[in-house]
Formats: structure tokens, sequence, C-alpha cells
């Protein structure tokens, strides 16, 4: 059975044999005069309705007789590098300079920098947040934010009724509220950056000096659920991006496809034909 890697290696090998070709024919159209744009502006066009049909080939995944979703995966990401290649083509190497046409240009190239992002988000953040422990369904973060609060708070109030001191709820109020409340550091989640919950621990250590025995027993309680709560933040994180790329990478690529179709039309109105 070959490996991924072989797998990745055979594939690879056999896009630059196509790419290979294909600019053999592109420079054989270019020397006959033949209208290359026309030619390579359908083969484009063909790559993205292609690569369009496989966000709805994973909205029928109870049909096996379609193939897999990762052998589509894979097509996707092959004919993904061959439209990047096509459209350099397309362009003649050129960045184009009238309006209509850098917008494609832009929408071209977002659809493309979301997609390596996905390629890359879908493949890392899983890993990672295995390795952080079982992982949180994305509906049930919210809930379970609530409950953690809810506890830590409990915590407090009974420990101002049970020690008639306020200096752990001001630090609750003071440096915690806010963290419990909502999602904390989702950038540095993503860039698994441990400082700010360094600093927070430092802030409890600080305090911690001016506490008394059961304060003591009660801070300790609330750092296991600051921990707690910075793990269901980085769950959050990662999940956010699983979900939130498609939402950019999905409608750009239908916004490219419609300015495509009419960048189609002007083409065969205003030259006869040629792109």
């Amino acid at each position: 059975m070959k490996t991924f890697a072989s797998r990745r290696t055979q594939n690879l090998i056999l896009l630059t044999l196509v790419c290979v070709v294909f600019y053999f024919a592109y420079s054989v159209w270019q020397a006959s005069l033949k209208p290359t744009n026309f030619y390579t502006g359908w083969i484009l066009a063909g790559c993205m309705i292609f690569l369009t049909l496989y966000n709805m080939r994973k909205k029928f995944p109870f049909l096996p007789f379609l193939g897999t979703s990762a052998f589509w995966l894979q097509f996707h990401l092959y004919v993904g590098l061959f439209t990047i290649f096509m459209f350099v083509l397309h362009v003649n190497f050129h960045i184009p300079n009238g309006l209509f046409e850098c917008i494609l240009f832009i929408l071209f190239f977002a659809v493309v920098g979301s997609g390596i992002l996905g390629i890359f988000v879908t493949r890392r953040s899983p890993r990672l947040m295995t390795r952080k422990g079982e992982t949180v369904l994305y509906e049930r973060i919210p809930i379970f934010r609530k409950n953690i609060k809810d506890e830590v708070e409990k915590l407090v109030f009974d420990s101002i009724e049970e020690t008639n001191s306020t200096t752990l709820s001001e630090f609750y109020l003071n440096k915690l509220h806010g963290y419990f409340s909502k999602p904390k550091n989702i950038i540095k989640h993503l860039f698994e950056s441990h400082t700010p919950m360094r600093k927070l621990k430092n802030e409890v250590d600080v305090v911690e000096r001016y506490l008394n025995g059961d304060e003591k027993e009660v801070l300790q309680e609330i750092v296991s659920f600051i921990e707690t709560k910075d793990n269901l933040d980085y769950q959050y994180a990662h999940q956010l991006m699983l979900k939130g790329w498609l939402f950019f990478h999905i409608p750009v690529t239908y916004a490219l496809l419609v300015f495509s179709f009419v960048h189609g039309i002007l083409a065969y109105a205003f030259h006869g034909g040629g792109m």
C-alpha cells in the first residue's frame, strides 16, 4: 500500500507533467496566433465549476457511488493548483489593470488564499485539539462556559460568607469576571501562545499572598476552573477557525463564478469570441 507521502509525490509529478503539456500547447497556440485567452478561459471555467462541485458532494455523503469525500478532496486540491497555473497563463503573466479585471483578479486570489488557509487549518487544528484532550462539541461550548462561570461565582460568594473577607471577590470582579464571561485569547490560542495564561497565573500568585488559609483553598479551586476555561477557549478558537474559513471561502467562490460568467459574456460581446 502506498504511503501518503508517496501518493503526494506521485500526484505532484503528474500535475507537473500536465502543466508542462498545457504550457507547450499554450506556446503553440501563441505561435500560431490562436486566441489563447479563449482556450485558457474555457479551461479555467471548467476547472472552477469542477472545484465548486466538491462543496455539493459534501452535502450528499450517503451516496457512495459518487466517490469518497477524501477522493474528491484530493482532486479538489490538485485541480485547484492546476487552476492557479491556468489563471497565470490566462492573464499572460501580467497583473490586469482594468477595474473589472482587477476585481476578478482579487476574487480569484481570495479564493486561492482562503483555500490554502483551509488546507492548513483542517490538517492542523484537529491534531492540536486532540492533544488537549477530548474535543468538545462547538455548540455546547457556551453552555460549558456558563456552567464554569456559575461554579466560580458560587465559590466566591460562599467564600465571602465563610471568611468575612472581600479580597477574593474583589480579585474575581477585577480580573476574572471578564475572563469567565466570554471567550478569551482566541488569536493567541491559534498561535499556541501561553503568554495570557502565564500572566493570569502570575496575578493569581500575587493575590494569594493576601489571602488566609480558607481563601487560598478556594483560590486553588478557582485556578482549576481557570485551566478548564482556558482549554475550552482553545477548543473554541480552533473550531471557530474550522467553521469560519468556509464562511469566507464559499461566498467568494460563488462571487468569482458570477464575475467570471459576466467576464465571458463581455469578452464575447466586445472581442468576437476572444477572451
